[in-house]
């Protein structure tokens, strides 16, 4: 027991700060936001603590701002769902690659780190959880999905909300500090309104309007000696920034099909874990009745990951979601988090994602290249078409040398 010492105290950072960047373009309704970043001399970048700030207001069709007689609100994660795709380059280099489903990465990425005690502190980014079975109700004024009721108490009556919280990219995920001298831009492409807003309106033509936005980048001034071994050290090696590199694909299921099948969705890579849902067609594309985010099970009765002929898990999961028992495909959430808030009775009902763990002993220096096959089956024919959201994760390198070049391993 030290109870004769003081705590340590760090003298490897001098000063935190978050400075503010605006972006360097005028805000438009389609106009993408970009932002840039320009290399600080002794300051370290810490994106993991970096902020985006948006100001937002909903109006109707002709810029008239909305009234308490017009049922309409945002979709769950507003300041994600705000845009479609983020382009992220350091040094002028992409690193960020999840096209056009960033808000899919997010939600997902939020649900499955959100517990049922901090829950609440995503509330500055407007999630709030939907109610189960109750997605799709685009009333939100009298209708039976309280998150989209809470929502909706924040934008009815067209006055400007804020949001704020991290940007859900790869590398905003870990914890290294950028080192100093290095660019950073990045590029936020609007999503459609029909897929950001449910609107219970006969003929619905809301928008949302963005105000003002903010990037609020937290940089570290770290001790001048610091520095100087870093610029030492950097002389016979490179920066090390070793994330998980997310990447999503899509495909669409016909209506009235029983089975599905893809093959080599990864180009030969393996991903430590496989993340699958489905969603209504109409809904992926933008439908101001249906909520992006409802996974449903389609009575899937059948899934099964094959690296080169052998299945991952090694029995595939076979849910009887008409008969209750999908307890197998529920555990798969564990492999995230045991303390994951989707419970066992509202994971059929909007939850419903699989959860294939192929490698939970992530290796940063070996790629893993085999042939991967899906397979899903469903018990009864698809009541309409369907996107299968596919969303792998795989261990993966940054590095940086002496040059402030970029590259991965």
């Amino acid at each position: 027991m030290s109870i004769f010492e003081p705590p340590p105290t760090d003298t490897a950072i001098l000063v935190r700060e978050w400075i503010e960047f605006r972006p360097v373009n005028q805000l438009g309704e389609d106009a993408a936001i970009e932002f840039h970043v320009v290399p600080q001399s002794s300051g370290y970048l810490d994106l993991n603590q970096s902020r985006l700030n948006v100001k937002f207001k909903i109006t109707k069709g002709d810029g008239s701002s909305v009234t308490d007689a017009d049922v309409v609100a945002p979709i769950n994660l507003l300041l994600h769902s705000l845009f479609s795709q983020v382009e992220c380059q350091l040094q002028q280099k992409p690193v960020s690659e999840v096209g056009t489903n960033y808000p899919y990465k997010a939600y997902i990425d939020t649900l499955m780190t959100t517990t049922q005690s901090k829950w609440c502190m995503n509330g500055s980014q407007l999630f709030i959880r939907d109610s189960g079975g109750q997605f799709d109700d685009a009333d939100a004024k009298t209708g039976g999905n309280l998150g989209l009721y809470e929502r909706w108490t924040y934008t009815r009556n067209g006055g400007i909300v804020d949001l704020e919280g991290p940007l859900l990219l790869d590398l905003f995920q870990q914890e290294r500090l950028i080192l100093n001298g290095v660019t950073l831009d990045l590029k936020l492409w609007p999503s459609r309104n029909a897929f950001r807003l449910m609107s219970d309106n006969i003929q619905p033509d809301e928008k949302i309007k963005i105000v003002d936005a903010t990037l609020k980048m937290c940089i570290q001034r770290p001790n001048p000696a610091l520095t100087m071994a870093h610029t030492k050290a950097l002389e016979e090696s490179t920066a090390l920034y070793p994330y998980m590199n997310s990447t999503i694909k899509i495909a669409s299921i016909a209506e009235g099909e029983f089975s599905f099948s893809a093959d080599n969705m990864f180009q030969e890579e393996v991903p430590s874990q496989l993340i699958l849902g489905l969603v209504s067609s109409k809904a992926y594309i933008g439908d101001y009745k249906r909520s992006p985010f409802n996974f449903q099970h389609y009575d899937c009765n059948f899934v099964a990951l094959y690296v080169d002929g052998q299945s991952l898990p090694a029995k595939p999961l076979q849910p009887q979601f008409s008969e209750g028992n999908y307890l197998s495909a529920y555990q798969t959430l564990q492999s995230v988090g045991s303390e994951v808030w989707i419970d066992r009775t509202e994971y059929a009902k909007g939850y419903t994602l699989y959860v294939l763990d192929i490698n939970p002993y992530v290796d940063f220096n070996v790629k893993r290249k085999a042939h991967c096959r899906l397979e899903l089956r469903f018990a009864k024919a698809l009541p309409e078409s369907v996107t299968l959201v596919m969303y792998g994760k795989f261990p993966e390198i940054l590095r940086i040398d002496q040059s402030r070049s970029v590259f991965k391993q």
